[in-house]
């Protein structure tokens, strides 16, 4: 899964550098820019980045985890497709019972000639 982009942490680092400015210098903007205003989005802003990587991080483990569970689930189903094979043999109904397919079902090699 991608990380936070650069351009949305220059973005924030930049607002923070501009509202620290408007401070330093008292400025006075129209349309009420000013830097409680300015230093309000950026903590909106880096909450709601900080939050996306948080859900990113759990739907990375999540999807490890499922991944985990399938291939555990594929190994017990052909352990047990093998241990049948063992007990009742390769023709038995109790294999195809299983998903396995019997010898006798098989479909047998052409030869050229």
């Amino acid at each position: 899964m991608a990380k936070t982009s650069n351009s949305e942490i220059a973005i924030i680092a930049e607002a923070h550098a501009l509202a620290g400015s408007l401070e330093t210098f008292k400025l006075k903007l129209p349309n009420g820019l000013d830097a409680p205003k300015v230093n309000a989005h950026v903590a909106v802003a880096q909450a709601s980045v900080d939050k996306v990587d948080d859900l990113r991080k759990q739907l990375e483990k999540a999807i490890v985890d499922k991944q985990t569970h399938i291939k555990a689930l594929q190994n017990d189903a052909k352990n047990i497709r093998t241990g049948v094979k063992a007990v009742f043999g390769d023709d038995s109904a109790e294999y195809k019972m299983v998903g396995g397919t019997r010898l006798s079902e098989r479909k047998k090699p052409t030869t050229k000639g």
